[in-house]
């Protein structure tokens, strides 16, 4: 079943304020999402690891330069 625009909407404002969740609090609703939706979170994290990673790393490159 795909996700509709109402429920990325959802999801996306979850996301974002899921850094001020605690652990248990996160874990929670992870779990509470369908397959799909978890897929998804799960793509969302890691694009945004590996931006940070690429940020950091250009951090350092422009310390040494």
């Amino acid at each position: 079943m795909a996700i509709t625009s109402e429920r990325m909407e959802e999801l996306d404002r979850a996301w974002n304020e899921s850094d001020f969740m605690d652990d248990q609090e996160y874990q929670d609703w992870y779990e509470e999402l369908t397959p799909e939706e978890r897929c998804l979170i799960d793509s969302w994290d890691k694009q945004y690891s590996q931006a940070f990673q690429h940020l950091t790393q250009e951090q350092k490159r422009t310390k040494n330069d």
